[in-house]
Protein backbone atom coordinates (compact mmCIF):
# COMPACT_ATOMS: atom_id res chain seq x y z
CA UNK A 1 0.00 0.00 0.00
CA UNK A 2 1.38 3.29 -1.08
CA UNK A 3 0.42 6.39 0.43
CA UNK A 4 0.51 8.79 -2.28
CA UNK A 5 -0.36 13.18 -2.52
CA UNK A 6 -3.55 13.86 -4.70
CA UNK A 7 -0.93 14.70 -7.46
CA UNK A 8 0.08 11.07 -7.71
CA UNK A 9 3.91 11.53 -5.87
CA UNK A 10 4.96 9.67 -3.00
CA UNK A 11 4.44 11.30 0.59
CA UNK A 12 7.48 12.32 1.99
CA UNK A 13 8.50 11.29 5.76
CA UNK A 14 10.65 12.57 8.58
CA UNK A 15 11.75 9.86 11.49
CA UNK A 16 11.92 10.71 14.79
CA UNK A 17 13.82 8.70 16.81
CA UNK A 18 14.54 9.24 20.81
CA UNK A 19 16.05 7.55 23.55
CA UNK A 20 16.32 8.77 27.34
CA UNK A 21 19.01 6.05 28.85
CA UNK A 22 22.43 7.14 30.14
CA UNK A 23 24.23 3.79 28.87
CA UNK A 24 25.98 5.22 26.01
CA UNK A 25 26.28 1.52 23.98
CA UNK A 26 22.44 0.69 24.96
CA UNK A 27 21.33 4.47 23.60
CA UNK A 28 22.83 3.49 19.89
CA UNK A 29 21.24 0.26 19.96
CA UNK A 30 17.77 1.36 20.78
CA UNK A 31 17.83 4.57 18.39
CA UNK A 32 19.48 2.03 15.27
CA UNK A 33 16.41 -0.35 16.40
CA UNK A 34 14.07 2.90 16.30
CA UNK A 35 15.03 4.16 13.01
CA UNK A 36 15.37 0.33 11.46
CA UNK A 37 11.74 -0.32 12.07
CA UNK A 38 10.91 2.88 11.32
CA UNK A 39 12.42 3.15 8.08
CA UNK A 40 10.36 -0.16 7.67
CA UNK A 41 7.35 0.96 8.29
CA UNK A 42 7.81 3.94 5.79
CA UNK A 43 9.25 1.72 3.32
CA UNK A 44 5.77 -0.80 3.18
CA UNK A 45 3.53 2.60 3.17
CA UNK A 46 5.76 3.98 -0.12
CA UNK A 47 6.99 6.59 2.08
CA UNK A 48 9.95 8.34 0.98
CA UNK A 49 12.27 9.02 3.76
CA UNK A 50 13.41 12.80 3.81
CA UNK A 51 15.55 13.13 6.94
CA UNK A 52 15.52 11.42 10.30
CA UNK A 53 16.03 12.81 13.79
CA UNK A 54 17.65 11.89 16.51
CA UNK A 55 17.92 12.84 19.83
CA UNK A 56 19.82 10.53 22.57
CA UNK A 57 20.01 11.27 26.19
CA UNK A 58 17.00 13.28 26.56
CA UNK A 59 13.39 13.01 28.22
CA UNK A 60 10.39 12.37 26.42
CA UNK A 61 8.97 15.87 28.51
CA UNK A 62 11.50 17.80 27.31
CA UNK A 63 10.57 19.90 25.06
CA UNK A 64 13.99 21.31 23.50
CA UNK A 65 15.50 18.13 22.31
CA UNK A 66 17.51 20.04 19.35
CA UNK A 67 16.21 17.05 16.98
CA UNK A 68 12.38 17.53 17.73
CA UNK A 69 12.75 20.94 17.62
CA UNK A 70 15.07 21.47 14.77
CA UNK A 71 12.18 18.37 12.49
CA UNK A 72 8.94 20.84 13.66
CA UNK A 73 10.96 24.24 12.75
CA UNK A 74 11.05 21.91 9.34
CA UNK A 75 8.01 20.58 9.16
CA UNK A 76 6.39 24.01 9.91
CA UNK A 77 8.10 25.63 6.87
CA UNK A 78 6.19 27.55 4.38
CA UNK A 79 7.23 25.11 2.04
CA UNK A 80 6.19 22.02 3.81
CA UNK A 81 8.99 19.67 3.03
CA UNK A 82 7.56 16.68 4.35
CA UNK A 83 3.42 15.17 5.03
CA UNK A 84 4.45 12.39 7.87
CA UNK A 85 6.18 12.44 10.77
CA UNK A 86 7.29 8.86 11.70
CA UNK A 87 8.00 7.51 15.68
CA UNK A 88 8.51 4.29 16.48
CA UNK A 89 5.35 4.92 19.22
CA UNK A 90 4.11 7.98 21.02
CA UNK A 91 6.24 7.96 23.95
CA UNK A 92 9.42 8.50 21.31
CA UNK A 93 7.44 12.19 20.38
CA UNK A 94 5.63 12.78 24.03
CA UNK A 95 5.13 12.04 27.90
CA UNK A 96 2.73 13.36 28.82
CA UNK A 97 -1.22 13.93 27.74
CA UNK A 98 -0.58 17.99 27.26
CA UNK A 99 2.63 17.42 24.83
CA UNK A 100 1.11 15.44 22.93
CA UNK A 101 -2.04 17.42 22.09
CA UNK A 102 -0.27 20.21 21.38
CA UNK A 103 2.55 18.89 19.12
CA UNK A 104 -0.70 17.49 17.27
CA UNK A 105 -2.32 20.16 16.34
CA UNK A 106 1.20 22.05 15.50
CA UNK A 107 1.24 19.55 12.92
CA UNK A 108 -1.95 19.46 11.85
CA UNK A 109 -2.33 23.61 11.30
CA UNK A 110 0.76 22.66 9.29
CA UNK A 111 -0.75 20.10 7.36
CA UNK A 112 1.59 17.06 8.65
CA UNK A 113 0.34 13.86 9.88
CA UNK A 114 2.16 12.05 12.71
CA UNK A 115 2.25 8.14 12.27
CA UNK A 116 3.85 5.59 14.73
CA UNK A 117 5.31 2.03 14.13
CA UNK A 118 3.75 0.96 17.00
CA UNK A 119 0.34 1.98 18.41
CA UNK A 120 0.07 2.19 22.15
CA UNK A 121 -2.99 1.62 24.45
Amino acid sequence: MSEQKPNGSCKRAYIYARVSEDQQAEQHKALDQQEYDTRQYCEDRGLSVAEVFRDAGFSGSDRSRPGLVRMLLLANSDDQPVDVIVASDLTRVARDLESSIVLKGQLERAGVELQFVHQTP
